[in-house]
């Protein structure tokens, strides 16, 4: 038996560039990162150590369907480095969330076909001058997609929210043995918001309070929540606010990832705002919440607010290092940076 642990959650790069970015910090250790652990069964072959066996690596960078790789039966070491798809960004200034980034072996792997599904990136709030004609990218594909940002396309600005990046995984057959959450989806806010970030697949929660700057003077609504993460197979929580929920993540279940809660959108107010999608993975990360604190007392204030998306859960074996993928999508408020896709590396000799 070896134990699973599993952990609260491209542009291509060499693997290498990834590697040398990780942190030195295991996820079983990491307060953030550790949660309880799982078990899956193990079939060992009976392959001698001693044969000779070719070295072979093979990496995939996006699919929209998963791809089969099969491990040589001479193998007697296969490593991985897994990345899940970056959270999409909103252009009222607010960063998307980045991927989980896992690096491990694999044991009694050798012989056997493994099934690797690759995580997207989630979409941006692409363009809030353009109401009607732009919205928002679609979350990303994968091991549980990513949750779509909230979007009011009547609305001319600051109205949408970031979309969640999808789970990448590692399978033998329908039994997950690594899983890299999704980042999440920023949400978007008016003038003088901030901290509405999506959250990063390391088992954070979306961004929880915004700032309000009315008459030279900055207030802090209620804590309206960002979308809680995925965490050991199941969803996070939805957001909550004042201006209503975000929507819970779903569940992982053997072969079929936990998608990430759609974000949902405020309409009742000219500068409507969307809260972010949730990432994918092993469970999906909650959507933000919305906040309208002050549309009562000032109604020509901007001040409504979408939390951002949590992020998607991990899962790996024992032992694995994991880090941020930094492949979140970023803006300063006028233009965007596109999240990246996650990716898959493995290797065996």
């Amino acid at each position: 038996m070896t134990e699973n642990s599993t952990i609260g959650g491209g542009h291509d790069r060499p693997a290498d560039r990834q590697r040398k970015s990780i942190p030195r910090r295991t996820l079983v250790k990491s307060a953030a990162w550790s949660i309880p652990v799982i078990a899956t069964a193990v079939a060992v072959p009976a392959a001698s150590a001693s044969t000779p066996c070719a070295p072979g690596t093979v990496r995939i960078d996006s699919n929209a369907q998963s791809t089969t790789v099969t491990i040589p039966a001479c193998a007697t070491n296969v490593s991985f480095v897994v990345a899940g798809g970056g959270g999409g960004a909103s252009l009222s200034g607010q960063n998307g969330g980045s991927g989980a980034l896992l690096t491990g072996t694999l044991t009694g792997v050798a012989g056997q076909a493994l099934t690797l599904v690759v995580g997207d990136a989630g979409g941006g709030g692409d363009n809030f001058r353009s109401p009607g004609t732009r919205g928002v990218g679609p979350g990303g594909r994968g091991y549980g997609d990513g949750g779509t940002g909230g979007v009011n396309t009547a609305v001319a600005t600051w109205s949408r929210g970031g979309s969640g990046g999808g789970g990448s995984a590692i399978l033998r057959g329908a039994t997950p043995l690594v899983v890299a959450g999704g980042g999440g989806g920023a949400g978007s806010a008016g003038a003088n918001r901030e901290n509405c970030y999506g959250a990063h697949a390391d088992g954070s929660a979306g961004s929880s309070y915004v700032a309000v700057t009315l008459g030279g003077v900055t207030q802090v609504t209620s804590n309206f929540g960002g979308g809680g993460a995925g965490r050991a197979g199941n969803g996070g929580a939805a957001g909550t606010g004042d201006a209503g929920p975000g929507r819970a993540g779903g569940n992982a279940s053997g072969s079929t990832g936990g998608n990430g809660g759609q974000g949902v959108v405020v309409t009742s107010h000219a500068k409507s705002a969307g809260s972010g999608g949730g990432g994918g993975g092993y469970g999906g990360g909650g959507s933000g919440g919305l906040a309208a604190a002050f549309l009562a007392a000032y109604p020509n204030s901007d001040s409504v607010a979408g939390g951002g998306g949590g992020g998607g859960g991990s899962a790996a074996p024992a032992g694995t290092v994991g880090a941020l993928a930094n492949n979140q999508g970023t803006t300063d408020g006028v233009s965007l940076v596109p999240a990246r896709n996650g990716f898959i590396e493995i290797s065996w000799r």
